[in-house]
């Protein structure tokens, strides 16, 4: 009786962090401004979201070649 009491109050305690989880949106960063704009705005800002992202990644792209290349040269 008392494990049965133990296992569903540790069920209930689980389902709850896990809709608190997905009310909050599981913690997401700081572009809680776009993400609020992205559901309300359109496909506009879904797109700059995404065009950003892929600058992001181009940028760290580029700085890993240029490192590789500096490592290459000082050997």
């Amino acid at each position: 009786m008392k494990r049965k009491l133990v296992t569903k109050i540790i069920s209930v305690a689980m389902a709850s962090c896990m809709m608190a989880g997905m009310l909050t949106g599981c913690g997401s960063s700081g572009d809680t401004a776009g993400a609020g704009s992205t559901t309300s705005g359109g496909v506009k800002p879904l797109l700059t979201t995404v065009r950003r992202m892929q600058h992001q990644t181009m940028r760290q792209q580029t700085a890993q070649i240029q490192e590789a290349q500096m490592l290459l040269e000082s050997l």
